[in-house]
């Protein structure tokens, strides 16, 4: 099969088993609200709805790994008028049976996933995961809506790049940490450095042939900008580990906000490509030092705007 029409196949295929897990997951959801009410009927019919969910979804996984990601072809029309041999029709009755219990393991998975979602928004808990998620859903909906530049997946992103974290709040609090550090003069300012001196060390790295991660060597700190903005990133490296590991993410971006002055000056008044090749290279590295402090944070790449 040519490769574009496999891919083709494939797109197509993943739209609707998109479409079918959203049905099968909202048949699931149904299912817990009606098993959480006490009327016995409502239970009774909440376990049905919930079977057919698990057949949906069984189906849906089962046509798309078959049709859409192996395109595996259906018998021809005279194959499956002829009569199936006895080996056939016993290879049949055991796929059922197989088909049978992958849907009961279904059931089984996924209908806990659903009572543990259907009790985040019923139950009383403000900080249960599934209700966290909704109603910041819906704040960040709303600021969407209004500031589509300042929408928070750009932040969750970007922390989540430099720090992967399971906990919903802290990866929240954090990220909105960093939009308010970024709507300020000193943030703003800072994410135009990031860029700049990622930028620079994209260009000279390719041009070099290797990356310039290795560490800047302090003896090569001529000017008196460079020596500042090194001791500058030190001592800021230091508070943003310590504030980050006590998740005050707000004193983090206080001592980030202290780095703008330094780099300012390093820009305005050092030459980074520099005739004298070592202190090009140890300048080169100080950007890379600059980037590596900045992206401890979050990864600052991620974010547009």
């Amino acid at each position: 099969m040519p490769l574009l029409l496999w891919l083709s196949r494939l797109v197509s295929s993943t739209i609707t088993f998109a479409v079918h897990l959203v049905v099968s997951g909202g048949l699931f959801i149904v299912s817990a609200l009606l098993l959480t009410l006490p009327d016995p009927d409502a239970s009774v019919v909440g376990s049905v709805v919930r079977g057919i969910a698990a057949i949906w979804l069984w189906a849906a996984t089962w046509h798309y790994l078959l049709r859409g990601v192996l395109q595996r072809p259906a018998a021809p029309r005279d194959a499956q008028r002829s009569k199936p041999t006895g080996a056939q029709a016993a290879i049949g009755t055991l796929g059922c049976l197989a088909s049978l219990g992958a849907v009961v393991v279904v059931y089984l998975a996924v209908g806990p996933w659903a009572d543990w979602v259907v009790a985040g928004f019923t139950g009383e808990d403000p900080t249960h995961p599934a209700r966290v998620l909704f109603d910041r859903g819906l704040v960040e909906l709303e600021a969407a809506a209004q500031q589509p530049e300042r929408f928070v997946g750009y932040f969750v992103a970007a922390v989540f790049g430099a720090t992967p974290d399971d906990d919903l709040n802290r990866l929240l609090r954090r990220a909105d940490a960093v939009r308010a550090f970024l709507d300020t003069e000193d943030g703003a300012n800072l994410l135009t450095a990031h860029r700049r001196a990622a930028n620079i060390l994209r260009i000279e790295e390719k041009r070099d042939g290797h990356a310039y991660d290795t560490g800047y060597e302090p003896h090569l700190l001529k000017a008196s900008e460079e020596q500042a903005l090194a001791d500058a990133l030190e001592t800021a490296a230091r508070r943003v580990e310590l504030d980050l590991d006590a998740e005050d993410f707000e004193r983090a971006m206080d001592a980030m906000a202290a780095l703008r002055a330094p780099v300012d000056a390093f820009f305005d008044r050092v030459t980074v490509n520099d005739p004298a090749p070592e202190l090009r290279r140890n300048r080169l590295r100080l950007l890379a030092r600059l980037r590596a402090a900045m992206d401890a944070v979050a990864d600052f790449s991620k974010i547009e705007g």
